[in-house]
């Protein structure tokens, strides 16, 4: 079982069509439970780069063996906290209620994979 099957995620190009007809190719994350976390926030990294420098952010905590509230180094999404803490990453709503904790290195996997998914194609925005 991947890391994948373990969160209920799948990723899939969906076909969006614009107002003009043009159609392009949409990268999504699914995050099967009730409250799509996981999905929500890859919706907002869909760059190589982001993903890249997230992931090199898990590295710094991981590799230091403790996370540093001076780090400055989670995520504030509109409805979604990103809280890193020495091996832990949690997700909350913004009035700081937890959703889920998981293990740093779940989440470094995870980002991994969304970020070679970016990379193949169809790639995120092509035409259909």
């Amino acid at each position: 079982m991947s890391i994948l099957d373990n969160y209920n995620i799948s990723f899939s190009n969906d076909v969006f069509t614009y107002h003009d007809g043009k159609k392009v190719y949409h990268k999504n994350a699914n995050h099967n439970v009730t409250r799509d976390f996981f999905g929500y926030l890859l919706h907002f990294f869909k760059d190589v780069e982001d993903v890249t420098e997230i992931i090199a952010d898990v590295d710094f905590i991981l590799t230091d063996g403790h996370y540093n509230d001076e780090y400055l180094r989670e995520i504030y999404l509109d409805k979604l906290f990103v809280r890193y803490k020495d091996t832990t990453v949690n997700f909350e709503t913004q009035n700081s209620v937890l959703i889920q904790e998981i293990p740093l290195i779940d989440f470094k996997e995870i980002l991994i994979l969304w970020r070679s998914f970016l990379q193949t194609s169809p790639l995120n925005g092509s035409s259909v």
